[in-house]
Order: structure tokens, then C-alpha cells, then sequence
């Protein structure tokens, strides 16, 4: 009689299509809007301070989406190269005073009002 093993799986290493399309999308383009969307709110005195717990929710998830771009789906920067974690430290050195200053600005702006 003849014992018969399951054959074993391959391991994907490779990030799903949509993944490695997806997650450049969230810190290219939908996170940004986000902040945006969230300081218009903060200037319109819209949203309390949920709407603050809100705009540095998504500048943190920009962080770490592109974190996970470039050491989970081996992301590229904007000219199509290999990123690093020099370029997310680069990133995140860039976005988080950006982040703080339209947060500023936005609740200067609700004071005005």
C-alpha cells in the first residue's frame, strides 16, 4: 500500500497585484487628500477634536504605509527606483512638520473665524 504525502504549497513572497498597487496609492495620493480634507474640517470648526484624533491618524498611517511599501512590498520612490528605509526616514522627516504646519494653520484659521 501506498502512502501518499500532500504536496507542499509554494511560499509566496511576492505581495498581491493589488497590494503593490494599493499601498504607493495611500501615500501618494489618498492620504494627502485625507490630511487635507481633515484640515479644511479643523478650519471650518467641523468634527471637535475627533477631527483632530482624525488628520494625525491618517499622517501616522502615511508613515506607516510607506513603511510597509518599502519593507514589506519593496516599494520605489517617485522616479521609479528601489526605495530604502533612508528614503521612508527621508519621507517621514518631510511629512510630519509639513503635517504639523497645515494642522496649525487649519486651527489659526478656525480661530480667525
Amino acid at each position: 500500500m501506498e502512502h501518499k504525502h500532500p504536496q507542499s504549497q509554494p511560499v509566496h513572497t511576492e505581495a498581491p497585484g493589488c497590494l503593490t498597487v494599493f499601498i504607493p496609492f495611500i501615500w501618494r495620493v489618498f492620504g494627502n487628500l485625507g490630511l487635507f480634507f481633515a484640515a479644511a474640517f479643523i478650519a471650518q470648526r467641523q468634527g471637535g477634536v475627533a477631527i483632530d484624533v482624525v488628520f494625525w491618524l491618517i499622517a501616522v498611517g502615511l508613515v506607516i504605509a510607506r513603511y510597509v511599501d518599502i519593507a514589506k512590498f519593496h516599494g520605489l520612490t517617485m522616479d521609479y527606483e528601489p526605495a530604502t528605509m533612508k528614503h521612508w526616514l527621508r519621507y517621514t522627516m518631510i511629512l510630519v512638520p509639513i503635517a504639523a504646519m497645515l494642522w496649525v494653520g487649519a486651527h489659526l484659521i478656525a480661530r480667525a473665524h
